[in-house]
């Protein structure tokens, strides 16, 4: 029951990854140069420039080397996972505790026998057997966490 998810591959074609390489390096070039050439003057400022832009472009191109041997990827909206409740017994009652997803105010439960249902928006049903006959006392639902707690009913057998 571990985690699973949906995950998407992002590509970026060779057009958008040229565009980009090339806007990045003509305005990283052209800031560069201003600014060596702005404190510098003389051959010392051109000597420096030319060194500078040579390994910038080095760098864009070991930049566009990497996004194109790795695609990005993005993981789904929708992530299912193990879901995760605790059952706090005491002595007459016990407490259960949960995350529900969606709205608290449309969180609902139902208790039949042993087994209680939990149900919310987008699909969420679950279902957990609990340890002894119950009747529930009271239950609410609070920023996605479901609280019931249940008295533990005696069963007397007359024969």
């Amino acid at each position: 029951m571990g985690q699973m998810s949906r995950q998407k591959k992002f590509s970026i074609n060779d057009d958008m990854l040229n565009f980009f390489i090339v806007i990045s390096g003509l305005i990283a070039i052209s800031s560069l140069v201003l600014i060596i050439t702005r404190f510098q003057r003389g051959l010392f400022a051109f000597v420096i420039s030319g060194l500078a832009v040579i390994l910038l472009v080095y760098w864009l191109f070991e930049l566009r080397k990497t996004i194109k041997e790795s695609p990005v990827t993005i993981r789904g909206t929708k992530e299912k996972r193990e879901w995760v409740y605790d059952l706090i017994s005491a002595k007459d009652e016990i407490t259960f505790l949960a995350e529900v997803p969606g709205p608290d105010e449309e969180v609902r439960i139902e208790l039949k026998d042993r087994k209680l249902r939990v149900i919310a928006p987008r699909g969420f049903f679950r279902e957990v057997e609990l340890p002894t006959q119950v009747e529930i006392i009271g239950s609410r639902c609070v920023n996605g966490i479901l609280n019931v707690r249940f008295r533990k009913v005696t069963t007397s057998k007359t024969h």
